[in-house]
């Protein structure tokens, strides 16, 4: 097997894990946020600033752990 398709469904394979990731905190800091009385437009402005820095975070820590395979 191609050592360098193995590298790239890894990665590809880590991204599309960790974007799932980032919509659920995005989605579970909204939710929480309206079912604390929250309004609407404050509930996914918060949810958007969590999907935000989690994404953030996450390409970081891929692309460090991605450098670091190389």
């Amino acid at each position: 097997m191609n050592l360098e398709l193995t590298y790239v469904t890894l990665i590809a394979l880590v991204l599309a894990v960790s974007v799932l990731f980032v919509v659920l905190a995005g989605m579970a800091v909204g939710t929480i946020a309206r079912l604390d009385g929250a309004t609407l437009p404050s509930a996914l402005q918060r949810g958007g600033v969590a999907f935000g820095g989690t994404l953030t975070l996450l390409l970081t820590a891929v692309s460090s752990v991605a450098g670091l395979l190389r």
